[in-house]
C-alpha cells in the first residue's frame, strides 16, 4: 500500500457529517491523501464498522457535541482510545468528548496536521507509565534514581528547545536525529506518549506533517511528571 500524500501512514477515519447526495469535499480531501473513509451521517443507526483509527464529526454546534458523546460511549470499551476530531472555527472555544479540531473550513493541511496530533499523541498512553517507574525504583537505589531523573528533565528540556530551533529550517535528517534522542530518553524513562510521538517526529522528519505544538504541552507534561517522582526518592533515600 503506497503511503498517501499527506505523509501519514493509510488511516481508516469514521466520517461524522450531514448527509450529502455524494461524497463531501471533506470525505473526497481524505480519500484524495489515500485514507480509507467510512462515511457515517448524521451518526444516525448502526455505526458501519467498529474498528476505526480515527473519527471525524462535522456537524453543527449541539449536534456534533451529541455525536461527539455518542461516538465516546461506543468506543469506550475498547482496548485503545478512538481519537476523536470536530471541524470547528478557532473561536467555538472548548470542545467535550474530543482529542483535537480541525480548522473550518478544512484543508488537506489542517486535515493532515489534526490527525497526525491525534495518530501520534495516543492519548490512551501515560505521560509516565507506573509500572516502568516502580521497576526502576527496584533496580535503583533512591539518590542513583534522582540523578538520572533530574538527567532525563533537563535532556528533554534541551531537545525540544533543539527541536524548536530546528522546526522550519529544512534540515530533516537532523530533526531526526534529534526526535530519534527524544524518544530513546522518554523511553528509558517510562515516558511512552512522549516516546510514540517522537518516534512519529523521527518517521515523519523527511515527509509528513509533524504536531510541533503537541510536542512542545507534551514534552512540558512529562518533565513536570518526572519531577513530581523525585520528592519520594529524597525520602527514601
Amino acid at each position: 500500500m503506497t503511503c498517501p500524500a499527506d505523509g501519514l501512514p493509510p488511516l481508516c477515519i469514521l466520517l461524522v457529517e450531514a448527509p450529502c447526495l455524494d461524497h463531501s469535499p471533506l470525505q473526497a480531501m481524505m480519500e484524495d491523501a489515500g485514507h480509507m473513509v467510512t462515511a457515517w451521517p448524521d451518526a444516525a443507526g448502526t455505526c458501519p464498522q467498529d474498528e476505526f483509527d480515527a473519527a471525524i464529526v462535522s456537524l453543527p454546534a449541539g449536534r456534533r457535541e451529541t455525536a461527539l458523546a455518542g461516538l465516546r460511549a461506543l468506543t469506550r470499551d475498547k482496548a485503545v482510545r478512538l481519537p476523536l476530531l470536530a471541524v470547528a472555527a478557532a473561536d467555538e472555544g472548548d470542545i467535550a468528548d474530543c482529542d483535537g479540531r480541525i480548522g473550518a473550513p478544512p484543508t488537506p493541511e489542517l486535515i493532515a496536521e489534526a490527525l497526525a496530533a491525534a495518530i501520534f499523541l495516543r492519548r490512551d498512553l501515560p505521560t509516565v507509565d507506573e509500572d516502568h517507574m516502580a521497576e526502576l525504583r527496584r533496580s535503583l537505589a533512591p539518590e542513583t534514581l534522582r540523578g538520572l531523573l533530574e538527567i532525563a528533565r533537563r535532556s528533554i528540556d534541551d531537545t525540544v528547545t533543539r527541536l524548536e530551533a530546528l522546526r522550519g529550517g529544512g534540515d530533516a535528517a537532523a530533526i531526526a536525529r534529534a526526535a530519534h534522542h527524544l524518544a530513546g530518553v522518554a523511553a528509558n524513562f517510562g515516558c511512552r506518549a512522549l516516546a510514540r510521538l517522537a518516534e512519529a517526529i523521527e518517521r515523519n522528519a523527511l515527509e509528513g506533517p509533524v504536531p510541533w505544538e503537541e510536542l512542545t504541552a507534551l514534552a512540558a507534561a512529562t518533565t513536570t511528571a518526572l519531577q513530581g517522582q523525585i520528592p519520594s526518592l529524597v525520602d527514601a533515600g
